[in-house]
């Protein structure tokens, strides 16, 4: 019997349910119970892929979850555009809300969000801690650290950078008043503007309003 999932929090605030049950290998032979409650995951995680406030750090490791879950559901069996986690790969690419014009750039940001995913998980609770949770940049460079102290020290010195900056801007800060802008752009480019913006906003050191 299947059982109901819990409701938890990512750090953004969307509510999604923890990961399904996965046995090591379920390929074709897999229950319709099962594949059932392994789809139903499958969507449920498309669906917090469109959350504007969905923290990069948070689809990286939904990525990994989906990418697993759909390994185990295609065991066994020839995965569409090519055989197996290459083949999945370019389906979620072209399945799943991801910033990019073509199936290239967003499987480009697959790419980075598993590698940012690999963080080990001491390190990501610092990140959290941090406030690096939205900034990819700073992610992948912490994914880039050879272990697990090594990427924890990653986040003390990148926190301190930023620190630093904060400091060192803080008194023209005083000197100058807030504005605030308002974007239109093409429903159709959601994704791949929001992106822009996120970049644009770790660089500048500005706050995107919800």
């Amino acid at each position: 019997m299947i059982q109901p999932y819990n409701i938890r929090l990512l750090a953004s605030g969307c509510a999604v349910p923890p990961p399904a049950p996965v046995d090591a290998e379920i390929g074709a032979g897999v229950s319709l119970e099962m594949r059932a409650s392994l789809e139903a995951r499958l969507a449920e995680i498309a669906r917090i892929f469109d959350y504007a406030r969905t923290l990069p750090l948070d689809k990286a490791d939904l990525a990994l979850e989906y990418l697993n879950v759909s390994e185990q559901l295609n065991f066994g069996q020839d995965v569409q555009n090519g055989p197996g986690r290459r083949g999945i790969i370019s389906r979620m690419a072209r399945e799943l809300a991801l910033p990019g014009k073509t199936e290239g750039a967003r499987r480009k940001w697959l790419e980075r969000a598993l590698a940012i995913a690999g963080i080990s998980t001491e390190a990501k609770s610092a990140a959290r801690k941090a406030g690096l949770a939205r900034y990819q940049n700073a992610l992948l460079e912490i994914a880039s650290a050879s272990d697990e102290d090594a990427q924890v020290r990653k986040v003390e010195e990148i926190a301190a950078r930023k620190r630093d900056r904060a400091a060192a801007r803080k008194p023209n800060r005083k000197r100058r008043s807030t504005g605030q802008a308002v974007i239109q752009y093409p429903v159709d480019r959601k994704d791949e503007v929001r992106a822009a913006l996120t970049t644009f906003a770790e660089r500048m050191e500005v706050e995107l309003l919800p």
